[in-house]
Order: C-alpha cells, then sequence, then structure tokens
C-alpha cells in the first residue's frame, strides 16, 4: 500500500509514506510505514507546499511544470560558463553541458544584491539516456538568519555523461540578481613538484613491450631526487619495491574507488597505513625497476574500482584551459 500525492515529472511532490511488506510467508501479514524523506530541499520545498492545502494548488503546479522543463529542455552550454542574470519565482533555468572522468564540476551561484531572504534552489542532474537522473544540490538555507550569499556544488565525475544544472527560486523569493559560474576542475594534484602536464612524456595506453601491453599510466619526466606529492588526501596502503614498477607506492582516499599508483621512486619517504594530506611529500623521482635505462621519471596511474580498472591520468591532472 502506497500512499502518494500525484505531483509533476521533476517528483517534488513525491511519496509522503511508503509502506514496506515484510517478506511473504505463512503467518506474514506485517506492514511497516516510513515517512517520505525528500531527496533534496527543492522536492522538500514542493512537499512543504503540497501540504499547505488547495490555496497553493495553483501556483504549485506551475512552479513545478517550470522545473519539469528546465531539465527536460536545458540550453547546452560550453565550460567554464559564467552568466549573471535577475531572478524572482518566475524564473527557472536549465544548463546543459558534458563532463569527462577526472574533472570536477564545480557549480556557485553567487547573489549580487541585497535579496538576502531568497530562497533559490540549485540542483545537479545526471542524464542516464534521456532521463536526468538527481546526484546532488546545494544545502537548504537555515530556518533562523539570511540565505547564503552563495550556493556551491562540488562533484568529481567518473564517468562520461552529459549533466545539468537547474536555478529556480522560491515561490517567496525576492527579485535579485545572481551569478552564476559551472566550470571544470582537475581532480587530482599534480603528482611531481615544480612540473605540470608538459612534463608527460609518455601517455596512457601506448604499447609496452613490442605490443604485448599497454602503458597503464603516464610518465613524467623530472630530475632525479624531485619531491613526488600526495595527489589527494589520502591513506598510504602499500610501499613496495617490485621488478616492474622499482619502488612504489600506494595510495586510498578514506572515501571513493580511486587508487593512485607511484613506481620508479628513487626514495620513499612513507609507510603502508599513515595518512597524508594532498601536496604533502611521499618520495623522488627515480628511475627504479624496469625504469633503470630511461630517463628519471615517475610513473604515475590512476585505477578506480569497479569502473574498469586503469584510467587515464591526464583528465585527472589537467587544468581548464
Amino acid at each position: 500500500m502506497r500512499t502518494a500525492f500525484r505531483g509533476s515529472l521533476a517528483g517534488i511532490c513525491g511519496l509522503l509514506l511508503v509502506a514496506l511488506a515484510a517478506p511473504a510467508g505463512p503467518f506474514s501479514t506485517l506492514s511497516i510505514l516510513r515517512p517520505y524523506v525528500p531527496e533534496s530541499p527543492h522536492k522538500a520545498y514542493g512537499v512543504m507546499l503540497a501540504g499547505l492545502g488547495s490555496d497553493r494548488a495553483a501556483p504549485l503546479h506551475d512552479w513545478a511544470n517550470k522545473a519539469d522543463r528546465a531539465i527536460l529542455k536545458p540550453s547546452r552550454v560550453a565550460l567554464p560558463f559564467e552568466f549573471s542574470e535577475d531572478l524572482d519565482a518566475a524564473e527557472t533555468t536549465g544548463y546543459l553541458f558534458s563532463a569527462e572522468p577526472g574533472r570536477r564540476v564545480q557549480v556557485e551561484l553567487l547573489r549580487e544584491n541585497d535579496a538576502e531572504h531568497s530562497e533559490v534552489f540549485v540542483d545537479l542532474f545526471r542524464l542516464d539516456g534521456n532521463l536526468p537522473r538527481y546526484v546532488s544540490s546545494t544545502p537548504a538555507t537555515p530556518p533562523i538568519g539570511p540565505a547564503p550569499s552563495s550556493r556551491q556544488i562540488s562533484l568529481n565525475v567518473m564517468d562520461d555523461g552529459d549533466y545539468i544544472v537547474r536555478v529556480q527560486p522560491s515561490l517567496e523569493a525576492q527579485d535579485g540578481r545572481y551569478r552564476l559560474a559551472i566550470r571544470l576542475e582537475p581532480q587530482l594534484q599534480f603528482p611531481v613538484t615544480g612540473h605540470g602536464t608538459r612534463s608527460i612524456q609518455s601517455g596512457f595506453g601506448a604499447s609496452r613491450d613490442g605490443g604485448a601491453r599497454e602503458h597503464h599510466g603516464v610518465d613524467i619526466f623530472a630530475p632525479r631526487g624531485t619531491p613526488v606529492i600526495a595527489a589527494l588526501d589520502a591513506r598510504v596502503s602499500r610501499v613496495d619495491t617490485t621488478s616492474l614498477g622499482g619502488k612504489v607506492v600506494w595510495l586510498q582516499p578514506l572515501f571513493g574507488s580511486t587508487r593512485l599508483y607511484y613506481a620508479h621512486l628513487d626514495s620513499q619517504s612513507v609507510e603502508p597505513g599513515q595518512y597524508v594530506f594532498a601536496g604533502e611529500t611521499i618520495g623522488t623521482v627515480g628511475n627504479t625497476g624496469n625504469a633503470r635505462t630511461t630517463p628519471p621519471h615517475l610513473h604515475f596511474g590512476v585505477y578506480i574500482r569497479n569502473r574498469g580498472g586503469p584510467r587515464d591520468p591526464y583528465p585527472f591532472l589537467a587544468q581548464t584551459p
């Protein structure tokens, strides 16, 4: 049994109660009712309006339809994207863009005037085929005090795809001028101090051993002894010496499925189980292992568990042009 409020495609007036039936059995007739928890401040606001009665039905219906149109017919933009606009309750906008694995989506909505008590919802969706799937949103405005002047979303992209940012004021919002910025950034710090992507001289997928295998990383050339740093906050999961990689270090963040591989090091300055912050030295550039006949360089690999293994590190490191 389900109790529902019929709403828009965006589902802002979704289920208020969900009945979960216990597994069927000869003596099992128990149903457990659990309260509906909206997945975003936008949906929570819609549910709140739905509970106010029929006098808000017409404005709510119009507001919900605008929310739908913004994600079903968004405007495609190239990143970085920045736009200043005047928003009121009648305005809802959707912006469509593409992102590749290794990038971090940064969305910021900045209030440019004194509309301190205006609630503006900023939501991020990912297109699954032609269906927008909710991903993230800016936090709800605290019940006491003015609305924040800046609202932000940050998302690490792990799969190719199209994304939509929707901006919609509440029905009670004051007219205001806002600046929206959407940009892509690298997820990782560059792992060799004083160097950048121009120091990469052997890319991902290059042939190795006469075509017997592929290069599952990038080679970053730098003088021997150049500090190698943690590209993100992480735990040192392994410190070892192998015939292929020479002196190696593996890093694993506390959350997420990313694994970072550092090989051919001249020295290792961390221990297994140690926690390091992004920018902290974990070793130095060398040519140990099967790189003995090549100039000193760092082999840097990015692995995503449950997503096909090795990934091209370049998008994780490259700055947006």
